[in-house]
Order: structure tokens, then sequence, then C-alpha cells
């Protein structure tokens, strides 16, 4: 009999891993246990399918935080956690349009989806605007560190539940300051949809949201 068992910890510490491989090998020793990041699972399902660029960055926007990871010749160098998520603008949209989190998350789908009126989208559009400049403001950590270690040709792509919002991509292009690095600046964002060839059946990812899980789902298969 085989028991084969997904778990998926947001921010697992060696402690916890460390304690869940225990757990499991004290039924079973021989028990086959493996362990990935999402980044790196995500990147493995990317480089079958792009040429590895110099440096490429992978931004996971979560709901309260956001990830970008780097990469320099497919290594993983560096991960940078941004205090900033899809929880940040439905707050904003909640307090200016003063509607719940649960509308102010409908609303925000709506436009996404291009399902709402003109004049409501025109309103969200100008409630992403400002907020977008709190993004920008914390986003400027990664250009910072993509100067000091002196990285050019970035490829970036969107992952992640924001990453359907033109306005968060577009908000995070390098300043004037960064010119080096807007130059050779690639941004794309990448849906479960360009990988459904690779299921029999294809039914369960919808939208960046779930790229990672889909990466993780791939990448588990092959071992």
């Amino acid at each position: 009999h085989t028991l084969e068992v997904w778990v998926h910890f947001g921010g697992t510490s060696e402690e916890v891993w460390e304690t869940l491989d225990g757990i499991i090998r004290s039924f079973r020793n021989d028990a086959v246990v493996r362990f990935s990041t999402v980044p790196t699972a995500m990147w493995a399902l990317l480089r079958e399918t792009l040429f590895p660029e110099h440096t490429v960055l992978i931004v996971d926007i979560g709901g309260e935080f956001s990830e970008v990871t780097f990469f320099v010749d497919g290594v993983m160098r560096e991960t940078l956690t941004l205090p900033y998520g899809v929880f940040n603008i439905l707050l904003r949209i909640s307090e200016v349009e003063h509607v719940d989190m649960e509308n102010a998350l409908g609303m925000l789908k709506g436009l996404t989806s291009g399902v709402l009126s003109a004049e409501t989208k025109e309103r969200l559009h100008g409630i992403l605007k400002k907020e977008m400049q709190n993004w920008e403001e914390i986003f400027e950590r990664v250009w910072q560190y993509a100067v000091r270690e002196m990285f050019t040709s970035l490829h970036v792509f969107f992952v992640g539940g924001g990453a359907l919002l033109e306005e968060m991509k577009n908000a995070v292009v390098p300043p004037l300051l960064h010119s080096e690095l807007a130059r050779g600046l690639n941004v794309s964002s990448i849906s479960p949809d360009a990988f459904q060839d690779k299921f029999g059946t294809y039914c369960c990812f919808e939208g960046p949201g779930d790229f990672g899980l889909l990466a993780l789902v791939l990448t588990h298969t092959k071992l």
C-alpha cells in the first residue's frame, strides 16, 4: 500500500521540517520525504520552456506579503520578502468605496475580468494609481539589491494573486536613478494555462495565483 501526502507550509522553518520528518519516519522509517521551495519549483518549470536569462526575478504577489526571488545563471541567489500584497489594495478599495472586504474583493475581481461598468472601472483605476505609490516605494528594495549586485538584462516574471493587475507590474519599472536596469528589463506574467499540455485533465488551476502550486505538482511528479 502507498500513502502519498502533500503538505504546503508557508515560511517553513528547519525546526518544523525536522519535526514533521521525524513524525513521518516514526511510523515508516523508509518513507520518501522530499522538500522543495515554491520559488525553486517555479524556476524548474520556467526553464523548461524558456531560455535561461542571466538574471531572472520571480515576483510572487501574495495576500499580505510578496516574495521576490533572484536567480542568476539558474541558481537561486536571494529572496526578498516585501510587506505588501493584494490585501493592501483591498483595504484601500474598502476604505475609499465604503464597502466591506468581501465586496472589495468582488470589485477587484470584476476589474481584472473586465465585467465592471465604465464608471466603476474608472474609480478603481484611480484608487489603484494612488495605492501603487506605496508598492513602488517598497519595491525599491529590489532595485537597490539589483544595482548593488550589478545585475543587468533582468527578466521579471509576475505570479501570484496580484499578477493580473497591470498597475502592479507597471508601477515597478525602475525609476530614473536606475536607468541601467530599465534598459535591459523584460516583464511577463505567467499563468498555469501555458502548461495545460502537461496534464491529462486540466481543471484545477486558475490564473497566475495558482502557478506556484502548479509548479510544485509538476516538479514532484517527475521525482
